[in-house]
């Protein structure tokens, strides 16, 4: 594995995170 890969990955492992916590407070704002 090369280690250019690494922070892509991690970006888009970050990017996944904050769109399910984006995810999370629309539905809380819909309730």
């Amino acid at each position: 594995m090369r280690y250019g890969n690494l922070p892509a990955a991690r970006h888009a492992q970050a990017l996944a995170a904050m769109r399910a916590g984006i995810r999370q407070i629309a539905a809380a704002l819909r309730h």
